[in-house]
Order: structure tokens, then C-alpha cells, then sequence
């Protein structure tokens, strides 16, 4: 809400949250995510969507097993991303507040 006035709505909006985090929107703010990182949280948003939808109890480990051995490095990227916004939004209140 403070970069871009509202968050998106409607059934997409976990994918549209995600595809804003990547946009670079110049001095008011610096991407939150790389691509890269976007591409893979999204395979991991995709499988929600799936998980949610599923009606029957047993999972298939083949088609997750590719998610579950990269969530240890997509974490730590995520994490190293969203780790560098929140300093600069440290930083812009700072500035804002004169300390």
C-alpha cells in the first residue's frame, strides 16, 4: 500500500503481488525480488494452488520432489532479497525523519 497506493485483488493476486515485487519503480522503490527468485516462488505458488484443489489424500513425491530439494536455496534468496528492501526502507525512513 505505501509504494503503490493498494494491493491487487481478485483471484490472481498472490501471482500479481509476486509479479509486482520484481518491478523496479525508480526512487519510490528498488525491486523486492529478482526474476529469479519471482520464477521460483512461483513454481512453489503454483503447487498451493494445486495442494488447495486437491481431492484426493495421497501426493505424488516425483512431481514435488524438485520443490522440496530447492527450497532450501530459494529461501535463502528470498530472504537475502526481501533482507536488502527492508534496508532500504530503513534507510528511507531515516532520511525522512532526519536520523
Amino acid at each position: 500500500r505505501t509504494f503503490e497506493g493498494q494491493l491487487p485483488s481478485g483471484e490472481r493476486w498472490h501471482a500479481e503481488l509476486l509479479d509486482r515485487m520484481t518491478v523496479d519503480l525508480g526512487a519510490a522503490r528498488p525491486a523486492v525480488l529478482s526474476e529469479s527468485t519471482r520464477a521460483a516462488l512461483a513454481l512453489y505458488l503454483d503447487f498451493r494452488h494445486v495442494f488447495r484443489r486437491i481431492y484426493r489424500a495421497d501426493l505424488e513425491w516425483e512431481p514435488m520432489e524438485h520443490l522440496v530439494r530447492r527450497l532450501p536455496s530459494v529461501s535463502a534468496a528470498w530472504r537475502e532479497e526481501v533482507g536488502r528492501f527492508l534496508e532500504f526502507v530503513e534507510a528511507t525512513a531515516r532520511e525522512a525523519t532526519g536520523g
